[in-house]
């Protein structure tokens, strides 16, 4: 399935695969492959027992899910940050032969979003992180825990508006830095629903916000219409799908 919108841009779509019966979709004669190229993202789909997915630059991949991410591990936490669960990461690495050790940072700045339970959450850290002193702050105080880790695992709060600012930190810490997500609203789907809505948009897309789309009028293969929850038509639809 390709979708052409104006000027040439290209952006993904659900696979038709998804709209087949059980029975089409065992066949392995039925490989449905397209590529998707969004900034930095590739996409890659087969319908064979092979597995794929869509990760970002910044997201730690492991060969295995029995993978050793090393011998000792620095695990570390913002003092009073709840959507870090440390101890459940900690249970995971040691089950693999890492040892693990937790520790939480306490940062000024941090420390004023706990005077509301509410604001205490990863897109609020990560805009305080995003001030050179806040994050360099922190990779100091990280430096200074430890004690002879060769991995440190931190939360997915920094590099809301600029990713390489996990770079940075990377750069700064003398051990293997990873990062894990923490529970929803998380900062790297946020960062990537902002990217595609930026990209729709570019490729002059027309972005609903709270909207639903529920039915779609084609003429052949050409989209003509979308019918939303909201509006009763958006006309002038102009991507084909083949």
């Amino acid at each position: 399935m390709e979708c052409v919108l104006p000027g040439g841009h290209h952006q993904a779509f659900l696979p038709r695969f998804l709209q087949l019966d059980s029975a089409d979709k065992r066949r392995k004669s039925a490989t449905y492959k397209y590529n998707v190229k969004f900034h930095n993202f590739f996409l890659l789909y087969f319908l064979t027992k092979s597995h794929y997915w869509l990760a970002m630059d910044d997201v730690t991949l492991l060969a295995s899910k029995d993978e050793k991410i090393g011998e000792k591990a620095l695990i570390v936490n913002f003092s009073g940050f709840l959507d870090f669960n440390t101890r459940f990461i900690a249970e995971g690495l040691e089950k693999r032969g890492t040892e693990c050790r937790i520790e939480s940072v306490k940062l000024d700045e941090v420390e004023l979003l706990r005077k509301n339970p509410a604001e205490m959450r990863s897109v609020n850290i990560a805009r305080v992180m995003n001030h050179e002193s806040s994050w360099k702050a922190f990779a100091h105080k990280v430096q200074e825990l430890l004690n002879g880790e060769d991995v440190v695992i931190l939360p997915e709060v920094f590099g809301f508006e600029e990713p390489v600012i996990m770079q940075w930190i990377k750069e700064m810490i003398p051990a293997k830095v990873v990062f894990i997500g923490t529970t929803p609203p998380s900062v790297p789907g946020i960062r990537t629903q902002r990217l595609l809505k930026k990209a729709f948009e570019a490729a002059g897309g027309t972005f609903l916000m709270g909207d639903e789309a529920i039915d779609a009028a084609f003429d052949g293969e050409r989209v003509a219409s979308i019918r939303t929850a909201n509006l009763v038509f958006l006309l002038h639809i102009s991507f084909n799908v083949k």
